[in-house]
């Protein structure tokens, strides 16, 4: 698999301008109505108008759509059954669907970057609310992108979910009792058949933007299933850009919340550690990638960067700089203990 002219970037927020910047702005195309076709794989059962407060200046649609992943191609389709999904699609009004779309694959049970990170219901953007979620899709939106935040489940069993009180969603995604939404209905195909699912929603996309790549968010799981499309289903002739939001690592944050309140830390060196984690996991990434694109075979690509990644880490343990300092020059055991990532 090659990945020339593809780049993937690391804690989206803070990098999400690149993404823009590195590769062009959206062109200004116009259109007057969203007329939005189904895929081999992707059936649009209903589309649902967003009651957003910037609906004036924003056309937003909330499709409720099923996804029945089955590429010929595919052998891990076989195990999947169909499943809902909700496709929230938003556009400034006059852009074209031929403009550059941006997909959000978000992390959690899949509640869709707006409704997990913006606290707001899907399609929605609340100026100067408590997440970033829907200010990330606002401001795409504002440089005539076409937005897609996938759904696989959304609350409503409390007043702030959601989907509370939303009749026309609230039934066709509910939550997954047995795990996380994008996991229902799997059949044993796990998590590449999930990322499977993915990769038809991206089919679809193509069939309605006119074939280009797009860009991409991925959070936590998200990530994962973004990562499995461009490694194991060809991706790169998905993306040219994915932005990864670093989310497992994010997961501990509470942990230093707590100690702030509790005590006085040193704040720089916690945030700090929160980001040499973040660009620790890039870099594993990265190698996963690398190997991937020199092997067709997952197997081998899989064996080749846990044996890299390893090597990386022995190389600063002690048993290890004292063997080589029985034969190695002092420069060169310096060097090689400044590459391992254990290194203090």
């Amino acid at each position: 698999m090659s990945l020339r002219n593809f780049s993937v970037l690391f804690f989206g927020p803070v990098l999400s301008a690149l993404l823009v910047g590195g590769c062009g702005t959206a062109s200004t195309g116009k259109s007057n109505a969203i007329e939005l076709v189904d895929s081999a794989e992707v059936t649009i059962i209903e589309s649902v108008p967003c009651e957003s407060p910037d609906k004036s200046k924003y056309t937003c649609l909330n499709l409720k759509a099923i996804v029945d992943a089955d590429a010929s191609n595919q052998p891990l389709d076989d195990a999947l059954n169909p499943t809902n999904v909700i496709l929230s699609v938003r556009l400034k009004k006059g852009v074209s669907l031929r403009n550059r779309w941006i997909v959000f694959e978000s992390g959690g049970h899949g509640n869709g970057y707006g409704p997990e990170s913006g606290n707001v219901p899907p399609g929605h953007y609340q100026e100067g609310g408590r997440g970033y979620g829907d200010d990330l899709i606002r401001w795409y939106n504002e440089q005539d992108y076409v937005t897609l935040d996938i759904i696989w489940e959304c609350p409503s069993g409390q007043p702030d979910a959601p989907c509370f009180g939303n009749t026309a969603l609230e039934n066709w995604v509910p939550v997954y009792p047995h795990g996380t939404g994008w996991f229902r209905n799997t059949g044993g195909a796990g998590y590449a058949g999930a990322a499977s699912r993915t990769r038809a929603i991206l089919d679809w996309v193509r069939a309605n933007n006119g074939g280009k790549k797009v860009g991409a968010h991925g959070h936590s799981s998200g990530s994962g299933r973004l990562m499995a499309v461009l490694t194991r289903y060809r991706g790169e002739s998905y993306f040219d850009t994915m932005v990864l939001d670093g989310g497992p690592v994010l997961t501990y944050f509470p942990w230093f919340c707590g100690i702030t309140d509790d005590g006085d830390p040193d704040n720089g060196v916690i945030a700090c550690g929160y980001f040499g984690a973040v660009l620790l996991a890039g870099t594993y990434l990265a190698i996963a990638s690398m190997t991937s694109a020199l092997t067709r075979n997952q197997v081998i690509a899989f064996v080749l960067a846990v044996v890299l990644c390893l090597l990386l880490v022995l190389v600063g343990f002690s048993p290890v700089t004292d063997l080589l300092a029985r034969w190695a020059s002092p420069w060169r055991k310096q060097s090689k203990k400044q590459t391992s990532f254990s290194s203090p």
